[in-house]
């Protein structure tokens, strides 16, 4: 019996399916101590994915929902945009990220909260009401992410 590998995970939009991250490790925040919160700073090492069991902060939109992910900016693909809303884009120095999703799909679909201001930690929040883990991927599901609505992301799984 061999050593089984992590599995990764890949944001995905649930109206497009476009991906939206590189593959991440999943940190379990139940299990795994909260990362220190610095101005400026990102909150994760870069491919992982820390899910939270208390938001980071109560603002408007996702940044309120738990479980919370909290991932890295750097993490997110090219593809992923900004909302034409100024006001989801005001900050001093950067994004703060307190008036609801901030960063769209390709397909136009809100898909979470960056913030990057000066006085925030460096940090995107997938816009989402439910995260899919191992446990979900059960033999009902034949290895599918189950989509629940309203969200605009899923993750998807690869070893």
């Amino acid at each position: 019996m061999g050593i089984e590998e992590p599995m990764s995970q890949t944001l995905h939009c649930s109206r497009c399916d476009a991906a939206l991250s590189l593959p991440l490790e999943h940190l379990d925040g139940r299990h795994v101590r909260s990362p220190q919160q610095r101005d400026r700073e990102p909150l994760t090492e870069r491919g992982s994915v820390y899910m939270s069991m208390s938001p980071l902060r109560h603002t408007e939109g996702s940044v309120n929902q738990v479980p919370q992910a909290w991932m890295r900016l750097d993490d997110l693909l090219d593809g992923v945009g900004y909302t034409s809303d100024r006001k989801k884009l005001s900050g001093c120095c950067g994004i703060a990220g307190t008036h609801g999703p901030n960063r769209v799909c390709v397909c136009g679909a809100s898909v979470g909260t960056e913030s990057s201001d000066c006085w925030t930690p460096r940090l995107f929040v997938p816009a989402w009401d439910k995260v899919l883990d191992k446990s979900d991927r059960d033999s009902n599901h034949k290895g599918r992410r189950r989509r629940s609505q309203p969200t605009s992301v899923t993750w998807s799984y690869s070893r």
